[in-house]
C-alpha cells in the first residue's frame, strides 16, 4: 500500500523514475508472496517507466522479472515467457544475455522441446566462456547433458558431465563432483555399464566420506549396489556361457 501511494505521488510529480522503482518492489513483494498475476503488472508498469526514461537496464530486469512469472504461471503462458526472454536477450549486456538463454533452456526444457533447449544453453555457455563465469560455465554444461539425455544422445550427455565434472574439479566444488560423479554413474547405468557405473557411484561417495548418512548419500548407495548387483549377474551369465561352451 505505501508503495503504491508513493507510486501515485510520482507519477502526479512527474518522477517517472522514481515510479518505476515503486512498482518494480511492488512486483517483488507480489513474488515472494507467489501472486505472480499482480507481479506481472507491476513489472509492466516498471517496464513502461524505464522506457520513458531510456534505462536499459531497468529495462531488461523488468523483462526477465517477466518472462520468469509468464514461465511460472504455467505452459499457457509459455508463449508469452519466451517473447519476454527473448526481448530481455536482445537488449541485456552479455551477463544479462547468458541469463536470458538460461532462461529459455529452462523453458524448452519444461515444454518437451529439447533441441531448442539445447541450442540455448550452447549459447549460454559461449556467453559464461566468454565471461569466464566458471559456474556458469559448469551449470551450462549441466542442463546441456539433460538436455541430451532426454534427446536420447547418451554420449554427448556424458562428454558435457565429463566437462562439468572437470570445472567442479577446478573450482573444488565437492558438492559439484558429487553430482557430477552420479550423474555419470546413472548414464552408464542407462546404457548398460554397470561396472562403469560402479566406479562412478563409488567415486561419488568418496568425494564426501563424511557425509555418508545425507539424503544423496543414501540414494547413492542404492544405486551403487543395484549396479554392483548387475555386474555380478554379468559375471554369472557369463560364466553360465563359458561352461556350457565347454561342454
Amino acid at each position: 500500500r505505501d508503495c503504491q501511494m508513493l507510486a501515485d505521488a510520482s507519477r502526479r510529480a512527474g518522477r517517472t523514475k522514481m515510479e518505476g522503482q515503486c512498482y518494480y518492489r511492488m512486483g517483488v513483494l507480489y513474488d515472494n508472496q507467489q501472486d505472480y498475476a499482480q507481479a506481472i503488472e507491476c513489472y509492466k508498469k516498471f517496464l513502461l517507466a524505464c522506457r520513458r526514461t531510456g534505462d536499459a537496464e531497468g529495462e531488461a530486469l523488468a523483462l526477465n522479472h517477466l518472462g520468469v512469472d509468464y514461465q511460472l504461471m504455467g505452459p499457457e503462458q509459455y508463449h508469452r515467457a519466451v517473447a519476454c526472454h527473448a526481448r530481455h536477450r536482445d537488449v541485456a549486456d552479455d551477463r544479462g544475455k547468458y541469463t536470458a538463454h538460461c532462461n529459455l533452456g529452462l523453458l524448452f526444457m519444461e515444454a518437451g522441446r529439447h533441441d531448442r533447449a539445447a541450442i540455448n544453453f550452447r549459447h549460454a555457455l559461449r556467453y559464461a566462456i566468454h565471461l569466464s563465469n566458471l559456474s556458469g560455465e559448469r551449470y551450462a554444461y549441466e542442463q546441456l547433458s539433460t538436455a541430451g539425455t532426454m534427446r536420447g544422445d547418451t554420449k554427448f550427455a556424458r562428454s558435457c558431465m565429463e566437462r562439468c565434472l572437470a570445472l567442479c574439479t577446478t573450482a573444488n566444488d565437492v558438492d559439484g563432483r558429487q553430482a557430477a560423479f552420479s550423474q555419470l554413474g546413472r548414464l552408464a547405468t542407462a546404457r548398460g555399464d554397470f561396472e562403469e557405473a560402479s566406479k562412478c557411484f563409488s567415486a561419488s561417495l568418496e568425494v564426501k566420506a563424511d557425509s555418508v548418512e545425507s539424503p544423496a548419500a543414501k540414494q547413492i548407495r542404492c544405486e551403487l549396489g543395484v549396479a554392483l548387483g548387475n555386474v555380478a549377474f554379468d559375471d554369472f551369465v557369463r560364466g553360465l556361457s563359458d561352461q556350457l561352451t565347454q561342454s
